[in-house]
């Protein structure tokens, strides 16, 4: 992966998008998001 040197993956992110979660999933998550607003709408099906 990139983008994850550095960040600890066991602990929990506050964030705004869901609450409490792994950091690794929160990484994960925005990383599989799509980067450009036409790939965002695109993505929408």
């Amino acid at each position: 992966m990139t983008g994850l040197q550095g960040i600890d993956l066991t602990a929990k992110a506050e964030c705004p998008c869901s609450g409490n979660h792994l950091s690794q999933d929160h990484w994960e998550f925005w990383e599989s998001m799509p980067q450009t607003p036409a790939a965002m709408i695109d993505d929408r099906g």
